[in-house]
């Protein structure tokens, strides 16, 4: 079946990015437009998921081997540095620092993040155990794990807490945290009334500004949560009415009244509202410097910034 890699495309300095695609690992320098990729045995090989550290030192590469019977291996690789993407010629083949191997071999891993130190590496697996392990990478060690067994797709690192881990799918948004002295991963309590997040078709998330959690729902709102002095502080978006908001003027406006007009002349639906787009359902989000920016079908992205108090304004 078709895997849908997330975070397949990761940034090399500001000069190159990393994109894998199906067995291989490509280098892209898109100043002097020179393509490369990465020589290893890739031979029935397939990627499911990528992540780079936060200083940008190392990569981690989750695969299945094999075509009917598949094991699963983590590599943890030293990144190519940007000026190594200029000629192939120059990209010599590296061995992996360390290949962490799943307790169980055949699951598929869709998700991988370092801690901000670069010490651990956490993985999310695929249904049905969808199981977070915390890996002790350096040491080739599992320093802990737990099985979810609820349909998740994302995994991030709180970029401000080390131990803390948010994992999110349709249904499900919780924080979870590992705990160093007795090596046990925690989940944290529902963030919104549990019948309103088994309702919410949770899309992606992120973290922003290294405080809040921020989280988009196909039903057009981003949330914004954040825990602060004991208590847990939300604010819900609704992007579909900025869009409305957006689109009240410009050529979209005047677009939908020339449809109008045609059709109070020949006395019929014209074009221009015949083919209203339905509303966008968002599917992305990533965070930026001075907040997020939110991407949805018919070709939407939107970018907001977020202050301190949580307070969010279109950008």
């Amino acid at each position: 079946a078709a895997f849908a890699l997330r975070d397949a495309v990761i940034s090399i300095g500001d000069d190159a990015f990393l994109f894998c695609v199906g067995r291989h690992i490509a280098l892209c320098d898109h100043v002097h437009k020179r393509l490369a990729f990465l020589p290893r045995d890739a031979h029935n090989r397939n990627i499911t998921s990528a992540a780079k550290s936060v200083e940008g030192k190392f990569l981690a590469i989750a695969e299945q081997h094999g075509v009917e019977d598949c094991t699963t291996h983590i590599s943890i690789f030293i990144a190519p540095k940007p000026d190594s993407t200029l000629d192939a010629d120059r990209i010599e083949a590296k061995e992996p620092l360390r290949v962490l191997s799943p307790k169980n071999h055949s699951v598929c891993i869709i998700g991988l993040a370092f801690t901000p130190d670069s010490r651990h590496l956490i993985s999310l697996s695929g249904m049905p155990d969808s199981t977070i392990t915390y890996w002790r990478w350096e040491a080739d060690k599992a320093a802990s794990s737990h099985d979810i067994k609820l349909l998740v797709n994302r995994l991030h690192v709180n970029p401000g807490h080390g131990n803390q881990l948010s994992i999110s799918g349709p249904g499900y948004l919780r924080v979870w945290e590992y705990n160093p002295n007795d090596h046990q991963l925690r989940e944290h309590p529902c963030m919104l009334p549990l019948k309103q997040e088994r309702q919410m078709q949770v899309m992606d998330h992120c973290w922003v500004l290294h405080s809040f959690m921020c989280a988009a729902t196909e039903d057009g709102h981003v949330h914004l949560f954040q825990d602060a002095d004991g208590q847990s502080h939300h604010e819900s978006i609704d992007v579909r009415a900025q869009i409305s908001k957006d689109e009240a003027g410009g050529p979209k406006a005047i677009e939908r009244e020339e449809a109008r007009q045609l059709q109070a002349i020949i006395g019929m639906v014209g074009p221009g509202l015949a083919n209203e787009p339905p509303p966008v359902r968002l599917t992305a989000l990533a965070p930026w410097g001075r907040g997020f920016v939110v991407g949805g079908d018919q070709g939407y992205i939107g970018v907001f910034t977020v202050d301190s108090k949580m307070q969010v304004e279109p950008f």
